[in-house]
C-alpha cells in the first residue's frame, strides 16, 4: 500500500506487512523509497504520527540515497574496466581484452593476476556480464571459507552459504540459518567484511534488529557501531557497472 501524504506535510511511503516483524520500523532504499514495515494487525492509524516524529531522519536518509543515485549517474559506464581491486583481500587484477570472431566469451586467469577476456569485445554488456560471473566465482572461493572461519571463531554456526549479486544488501540470513553473501563484498575493506559476517551470524540467534540482537553483535564485535556507520557509506567502492 502506497500513501502520498503531502497534504499532511509527510513524505510518500509504502506500508509492508511482515509476518516476522514484532514492531514498526522504517526503511529507505533507492529502489523502494520510504517503506514502513509493520507486524500483522498493527494499527495503521498510528503510522502518520510515527513518520512525522522520524521526519528529520527520513529527510537525511533520503538525501543520502539521492546523492548515491547521482554518483552512479555521473560515473562512466560505456567503457570496459581494465582493473579490478579487491580491497577485502588486498588484491588487484589487470584485465586484458582480445577481440575474436567467436560468438563465445571466455575469461582466463593468467599469472601475476592477469585476466584475459576473449570474444566480441564490442559487445560491452556481454563483457560486463562475463566479468560479473567471474567475480561471483571468486566470491564463492574467497568469501564462503572466510564466513566459515568467522563462524567458528565467534561460535555461531550456520547451515549453508551461497554467493549472489544482491542490489541493496551485503548479505542476508534466513530463518533456516542459510546465509546469502553478496560478491560485491570483495570490493570493500576486510574489517567491514568481517563485520557483515558477524552481523549475519548473529541473525542465526536473533532474526530481528532488537536490543537483544545488537547486544549480541556488541559481544561478538565491540566496534560494531563505527563499522556499521562506515559500511553505509562504502557502496561507492563498488564499481558502478557491477
Amino acid at each position: 500500500m502506497i500513501f502520498d501524504n503531502r497534504k499532511q506535510d509527510l513524505p510518500r511511503y509504502t506500508i509492508r506487512i511482515s509476518q516476522k516483524a514484532k514492531y514498526l520500523r522504517l526503511k529507505i532504499t533507492a529502489e523502494s523509497g520510504l517503506e514502513v514495515i509493520v507486524p500483522k494487525n498493527y494499527d495503521h492509524k498510528r503510522i502518520p504520527e510515527i513518520v512525522r516524529q522520524k521526519q528529520a531522519w527520513v529527510e537525511k536518509a533520503t538525501q543520502k540515497i539521492q546523492a548515491q543515485r547521482q554518483n552512479l549517474i555521473s560515473r562512466p559506464t560505456e567503457i570496459l574496466p581494465t582493473q579490478l581491486i579487491f580491497k577485502s583481500i588486498d588484491q588487484s587484477w589487470q584485465i586484458e581484452y582480445i577481440s575474436t570472431t567467436s560468438s563465445k566469451f571466455s575469461a582466463i586467469e593468467q599469472p601475476h593476476n592477469r585476466l584475459v577476456v576473449s570474444g566480441d569485445i564490442t559487445d560491452l554488456d556481454s563483457c560486463r556480464e562475463l566479468l560479473r560471473q567471474w567475480i561471483a566465482r571468486k566470491g564463492k572461493q574467497i568469501l564462503i571459507p572466510w564466513l566459515k572461519s568467522v563462524s567458528q571463531s565467534i561460535e555461531l554456526p550456520f547451515n549453508q552459504a551461497t554467493v549472489r549479486g544482491q542490489k541493496t544488501r551485503w548479505a542476508s540470513c534466513s530463518i533456516a540459518k542459510d546465509i546469502s553473501i553478496n560478491y560485491k563484498l570483495l570490493f570493500i575493506a576486510a574489517p567491514l567484511v568481517h563485520y557483515v559476517f558477524v552481523h549475519e551470524l548473529c541473525h542465526t540467534v536473533q532474526m530481528n534488529h532488537s536490543a537483544k540482537f545488537w547486544a549480541l553483535v556488541g559481544i561478538k564485535e565491540p566496534s560494531y557501531q563505527e563499522l556499521d556507520r562506515t559500511l553505509r557509506q562504502t557502496w561507492q567502492d563498488v564499481p558502478s557497472w557491477i
